[in-house]
């Protein structure tokens, strides 16, 4: 199975393009992301939770400029529903590490903490994938990005801002059962 997203704005070269993706009642399978300018994808973070449900972080770094004409096409298996959402980062080139986990319903999502980022961490990118119930909130630090809501279920993003090594985890509330992702991304720096 296959879904082409249109380009709804330029993109500008050189910057990073995150695809957040929640496939729920789905089989094994890869899961990849291609676009009309070929950029290269790579998954960060996959992340199962034991009832043929999967939250994703698909990600190309230094992408080639994208106009509204070109399209991603995001490629999975046989899926019940899926979730797409696609974001545009800047002055981040490297993921300095990943965490990912699952929870189930009466616990808040939390990914877990990265491994610690010694080199320049300019960003975390959160997922969480939510199998129905009230709305997710993030914790502190976190903006919040649109979520995206499928007959319940939930694939909410939300970035933070970071200057300092450390560990990071993508966390928040929510009442049902649960993905979470966290990536740490490393700043583009010119001298």
């Amino acid at each position: 199975m296959s879904t082409n997203l249109p380009v709804g704005h330029a993109v500008t070269a050189g910057d990073t393009l995150v695809v957040a993706i929640m496939l729920t009642n789905t089989h094994a399978g890869t899961v990849s992301a291609t676009d009309s300018q070929g950029n290269t994808y790579t998954t960060a973070a996959d992340q199962l939770d034991g009832a043929d449900d999967r939250t994703l972080i698909v990600t190309a770094t230094a992408v080639k400029a994208l106009s509204t004409s070109d399209t991603i096409t995001v490629g999975y298996p046989y899926t019940g529903e899926h979730h797409l959402a696609v974001d545009e980062l800047t002055n981040v080139e490297t993921i300095a590490s990943h965490a990912a986990a699952t929870g189930a319903a009466g616990t808040d999502f939390n990914s877990g903490p990265t491994t610690t980022n010694t080199a320049d961490p300019e960003l975390v990118f959160g997922v969480a994938g939510v199998q129905g119930g009230a709305p997710t909130t993030w914790s502190n630090g976190f903006t919040a990005l649109p979520t995206l809501l499928v007959t319940h279920d939930q694939l909410a993003t939300g970035y933070r801002k970071v200057t300092a090594a450390g560990t990071y985890a993508a966390a928040g509330t929510c009442d049902h059962q649960w993905m979470a992702a966290a990536v740490v991304f490393t700043g583009r720096h010119h001298a």
